[in-house]
Formats: structure tokens, C-alpha cells, sequence
């Protein structure tokens, strides 16, 4: 799930556009209601008949138009444990931004005598250099490839970001 959202905000930086709102759809399996499952969920029938939990649901707002790769990542866990029932596996995780907008080139801000400016300076030449990171990241994989520069995460057992950087629209190519 942080793979997506990581992918998530290089796509949007990629495309130069910004969102204040995540939204995330939790799919779970139909091995999730055992027989004799006696818990009050709602179900309902797929495509075979089987009953299958109703997906969770959530979204999350930002405080402002962000491409940050933190800010949304965090965004994305809050949400998922937020919405996520423990008790059910999970079948398929879906990320997707919403409110999209052009990136501001300039956040202009009202002053005030309360205000920690200086804080605020250190923040913004924090996001700017984050920026330039994921920008260099996405010239790097525009030359050599998506998988020229993972993260370490996208190394260990179980993590689908290799594989799903080969595929052409979720098939294997």
C-alpha cells in the first residue's frame, strides 16, 4: 500500500499537478467469511454467487495541494488503518487522488504576528528539496527505466512494486 502511494505522488509530480484529498478502496477476499462466520458484516454476492464482505471505503483530506511523497504516503497509512478491517484478507487495494489541480508555483501566505516564519522558511526549502529529489527520481527512471531506482522497501518478500512496473495495464507483458 505505500508502494502505491509512493507511485501515487510521482505520478502527480510527474504531471505537475497537485491534490488535497486522497481517497482508497479496500477490497477483501471471499476466503474472509469462513463457514459458521458469525460476525455482523454486510455482504454481498459476486459474480459466482459467493458472499464477499463489502469493500472499506475511506478518504482523506490534506490541509493544502501537495505532490509530496511524505505527506501523501502518510496520508495513505492514516487512511488504511483507518478503514481496514483486521479480521478479513485483503484482495486488492485501490489509491487514488482526487481534487487535482495544477501545482501553485507560489503559496501566498497572510501574515501575522504569531506566526513562526522562520519555521515556515525551513519547511518550504525542505519541500522544495524533496521536490527536486523525486524529480531527479522520475528523469532517472524516464532514461533507464521504472525499475532503475526502488526503494528499499520494494526489495523485501512480498513487495509487488517490481513486478507491477513490468506489467502493461496489470498483465504481464
Amino acid at each position: 500500500m505505500i508502494e502505491m502511494a509512493d507511485s501515487l505522488a510521482m505520478d502527480l509530480t510527474r504531471k505537475g499537478v497537485a491534490t488535497d484529498q486522497i481517497v482508497m478502496t479496500i477490497g477483501y477476499d471471499v476466503s474472509s467469511i469462513k463457514p459458521g462466520f458469525k460476525g455482523s458484516i454486510h455482504v454481498y454476492l459476486d459474480w459466482y454467487g459467493r458472499p464477499v464482505p463489502v469493500h472499506a471505503h475511506g478518504t482523506y483530506n490534506l490541509q493544502h495541494f501537495t505532490a509530496s511523497t511524505t505527506e501523501i504516503t502518510r496520508a495513505a497509512a492514516t487512511l488504511y488503518d483507518r478503514i481496514i478491517n483486521p479480521e478479513f484478507m485483503i484482495r486488492r487495494v485501490n489509491i487514488c487522488a482526487t481534487h487535482v489541480k495544477e501545482a501553485p508555483e507560489e503559496n501566498f501566505v497572510q501574515l501575522d504576528l504569531f506566526t513562526d516564519y522562520v519555521g515556515l522558511e525551513r519547511e518550504k526549502k525542505k519541500k522544495e528539496r524533496e521536490l527536486r529529489l523525486q524529480e531527479a527520481v522520475l528523469d532517472i527512471k524516464a532514461r533507464y527505466g521504472k525499475n532503475a531506482v526502488l526503494k528499499g522497501t520494494n526489495l523485501l518478500e512480498g513487495a509487488t512494486m517490481r513486478e507491477r512496473n513490468e506489467q502493461i495495464g496489470g498483465h504481464k507483458s
